[in-house]
C-alpha cells in the first residue's frame, strides 16, 4: 500500500524542477502548484494546500489576468478549499468571484457557469442562507433541464441539490417531490442498480420515513441496502448508511427485534471499517446502546455506554458536548438499574462540566441540573434536592423571565 507522502513526493520534485528551470510564474510551474495543492487538499492536509493554492492564483493573476478561466479555475479551487476547511466567510468572495468571472466570459448559461453557481449555492446552504441558495438552485435546475434535458446526469444532480435543500428548509413534501423525480429520472437514465439511482432511493426513503410513509420508506431503504451490498460490498459507507436507516425505521416501526441485529452488523463493520473510536463507530455504539435500553436489556447496554464515554473522553475531551451527553446516558440507565450512587456521580460530573464551560443559565446545564435534583430526591436527599430545585427556578427565571 502507497502511503500519502509517496504520493505526494512526485509532485513535489516536479514542481521543484519546473520552478527551477522555468521560473515561478511560468504555466507549466503553477500547473504544477495547482496540481500539489489540490492533492494536499483532497488528503486533507489543508493547512499545507492553502499557500500553495494561493501562489497558484497570484502567479495566473499576473500571468494571465483575473478573467481568464484557468485564473477563474485558480480562484474557485481555492474557494473550495476554504469552504471543507469550514473558513465559509473566506470562500464566498471567492466563490462569488468565479460566478461573475464565469458569466462574463462564457455567459450565464454555459456549464461551467452553472456548476460555479451551483457550488456558490452550496455553500450558502452550509451557511444557513437557504432563501438565497434557493433562488441559485432553481435557477441553474432551471437552465440544466432547458438546456440539457430532464435526465441528464447534471439536471439530475440539481435536482438532488435542491432536495437536500428542501430537508434543510423542512420541506418535506417538496423534498419528496424532488426525491422521487431524480429516481424516476436516474432509473430511466441509469437503470433501477446504478449507484446513483440507489442513492436516491436511499434519499427518498429517509424522507418518507420523516413523512410518516414508513411501509414505502422501508421497501426503499430495503432496496438500495441490498443494491448497494451488490455493487459496493457489505462494509462500504454507504452500505452501512443504508443499514442504519432502515435499522432506524425499524425500531420507529416498533420492530425492535428486528433492528437490533441490524445495528449490531452496523457497528461491528463500522469498527472494522474505520476504528473503534471513528465518530460514525461511536454513533453506532451509542444507537446500538439506547436500542438495547428501550427493549429492557440494561445490562447488555451497560458496557456499550461505558464504552462510548471511554472513547469520547479519549477523542474529544472530558468537557466536549457529545462527552456530557454520553456521560447523562450512562447516568440514566444507572438510574434505570437501581445504580443510584453511581448515578448520582455521573450526573454531578455532567452538571459540573456544563457550568463550567456553558454556564447556569445554558439549557444543558438547566437539564443537568434538574437531573441531579430529581435523582438527589429520589436517594431521599430531600435537603441537598430541596437546594437544587431552589437553584434550578432561580437558574430558569434568570434565563425565561419569571412566569409572574
Amino acid at each position: 500500500m502507497r502511503c500519502a507522502g509517496e504520493d505526494l513526493e512526485p509532485l513535489r520534485r516536479e514542481l521543484e524542477d519546473r520552478e527551477a528551470r522555468l521560473g515561478a510564474l511560468h504555466p507549466d510551474t503553477l500547473e504544477s502548484l495547482g496540481a500539489l495543492g489540490a492533492r494536499l487538499a483532497a488528503l486533507g492536509l489543508r493547512e499545507q494546500a492553502a499557500p500553495l493554492l494561493r501562489r497558484a492564483l497570484e502567479g495566473r493573476e499576473a500571468e494571465l489576468g483575473e478573467g481568464h478561466p484557468r485564473t477563474l479555475e485558480a480562484v474557485e479551487r481555492l474557494a473550495g478549499l476554504l469552504r471543507a476547511a469550514g473558513r465559509d466567510e473566506q470562500a464566498e468572495p471567492l466563490q462569488r468571484r468565479a460566478v461573475e468571472g464565469r458569466e462574463e466570459s462564457l455567459g450565464p448559461m454555459h456549464p461551467d457557469t452553472l456548476t460555479s453557481i451551483n457550488s456558490l449555492a452550496l455553500l450558502l446552504q452550509s451557511m444557513g442562507r437557504h432563501e438565497e441558495a434557493e433562488l441559485y438552485q432553481g435557477a441553474v435546475l432551471n437552465c440544466r433541464n432547458l438546456k440539457l434535458g430532464p435526465t441528464h446526469p447534471d439536471t439530475l444532480a440539481s435536482v438532488d441539490s435542491l432536495a437536500g435543500l428542501m430537508e434543510a428548509m423542512d420541506r418535506a413534501s417538496e423534498a419528496e417531490r424532488l426525491h422521487r423525480r431524480a429516481l424516476e429520472g436516474k432509473e430511466k437514465a441509469h437503470g433501477r442498480e446504478h449507484p446513483s439511482t440507489l442513492a436516491s432511493a436511499h434519499s427518498l426513503g429517509m424522507v418518507l420515513q420523516e413523512t410518516g410513509k414508513r411501509q414505502e420508506a422501508s421497501a426503499l431503504l430495503r432496496r438500495a441496502l441490498q443494491g448497494r451490498e451488490a455493487a459496493l460490498g457489505p462494509q462500504h459507507p454507504d452500505t452501512l448508511a443504508s443499514l442504519s436507516a432502515l435499522a432506524t425505521l425499524l425500531r420507529a416501526m416498533g420492530l425492535r427485534e428486528e433492528a437490533e441485529p441490524l445495528y449490531r452488523r452496523v457497528l461491528e463493520d463500522r469498527e472494522a471499517a474505520l476504528g473503534p473510536t471513528h465518530e460514525a463507530t461511536m454513533t453506532s455504539l451509542s444507537a446500538l446502546a439506547s436500542l438495547l435500553r428501550a427493549m429492557g436489556k440494561l445490562e447488555a447496554a451497560e458496557p456499550l455506554l461505558r464504552r462510548a464515554l471511554e472513547c469520547r473522553e479519549a477523542t474529544v475531551g472530558p468537557s466536549h458536548t457529545s462527552t456530557l451527553a454520553a456521560l447523562n446516558s450512562l447516568a440514566l440507565l444507572m438510574q434505570a438499574m437501581g445504580k443510584l450512587e453511581e448515578a448520582e456521580a455521573l450526573y454531578q460530573r455532567a452538571f459540573d462540566a456544563r457550568e463550567a464551560t456553558q454556564g447556569l443559565v445554558h439549557p444543558g446545564t438547566l437539564t443537568a441540573l434538574q437531573n441531579l435534583a430529581q435523582l438527589m430526591e429520589l436517594r431521599g436527599k430531600d435537603a441537598e434536592a430541596e437546594r437544587l430545585y431552589s437553584r434550578h427556578v432561580a437558574a430558569t427565571e434568570r434565563a425565561y423571565g419569571s412566569e409572574d
